[in-house]
Formats: structure tokens, C-alpha cells, sequence
């Protein structure tokens, strides 16, 4: 499985089943990765991964025709890079505006939580062909 290429810094990625287990599995793993790697435990910035590592993952397995799910996650000096990819070719809809809160439309509320810290989500076609990939640019400084 092929994932969006890797950036400068600490990179961690794996690979899992895609099944409902691996929602919270995913969740603990952004979070101690991204603490190992110096994002204060107790921050807004490490609210916001586990968030959209959640969502991000809760959508793979709902909508994604894939046996397994690629996680990327990665540092820069100024970005936390998140990444899922999928084996399923079909890019996500585009993000809709939610009717009300906690009605749903995960990628809606990605791209507000990326908004809201200054970042971004992106998605995109594997370029070896081989499925799809979203993934949101949180910028970080280090404390």
C-alpha cells in the first residue's frame, strides 16, 4: 500500500485492518506518537490530532472499500502532518457544512478544526494508483 510521501522529521506510519477496532487504536496511537515527539499532553494542539485521526478514521471505515487502512503521521518544525490512506479509488465528497453540530459529515468537521488552527486538508488519488489519501497540515511551533 502506498502512502503520500513522508516529510522532513519524525515520521511513524502503520498499517491496519479496516474495522470499527481500529477507531479508538488509532486514536491512542496519534496520541502517543505525537507526545513521544514533544506535543504537550494536555494541549489544544494534541486535542485537535486525536480529533482528526478519529475522524479521519471513522470515515475510512464507513465509506472506504478497503480490506486495510494506512496511518501517516509526521513533524516538521512548523506542521503535524496526519494522513490516512485507503485502497478504495473513490476520492470522499467534497466537505459539506454541517446542518448541526454533532450530525456527522466528518470531513466538514475536519476541515473547520484544520481552518480554525491555520491549517488544511487535502485529498488526493495515490499516485502509484493504488487508492486514495486524505490528510490535514496542522501547523505546530514547539513549546
Amino acid at each position: 500500500m502506498r502512502r503520500p510521501a513522508p516529510v522532513r522529521g519524525p515520521a511513524y506510519t502503520v498499517t491496519l485492518a479496516n474495522t470499527p477496532a481500529v477507531i479508538g487504536l488509532s486514536a491512542r496511537t496519534a496520541r502517543t506518537v505525537f507526545t513521544s515527539w514533544g506535543v504537550p499532553v494536555r494541549s489544544s494542539t494534541l486535542d485537535a490530532v486525536v480529533l482528526v485521526v478519529t475522524e479521519l478514521t471513522v470515515n475510512t471505515v464507513r465509506h472506504a472499500r478497503s480490506s486495510h487502512l494506512a496511518l501517516t503521521f509526521a513533524m516538521t518544525d512548523d506542521h503535524l502532518d496526519i494522513s490516512v490512506h485507503d485502497e478504495d479509488p473513490h476520492l470522499p465528497a467534497p466537505a459539506r457544512p454541517r446542518p448541526a453540530p454533532g450530525a456527522g459529515y466528518g470531513l466538514a468537521v475536519i476541515a473547520e478544526l484544520a481552518d480554525d488552527f491555520g491549517g488544511h486538508l487535502s485529498a488526493g488519488h495515490d499516485p502509484g494508483g493504488n487508492g486514495k489519501f486524505v490528510r490535514v497540515l496542522l501547523p505546530w511551533s514547539p513549546p
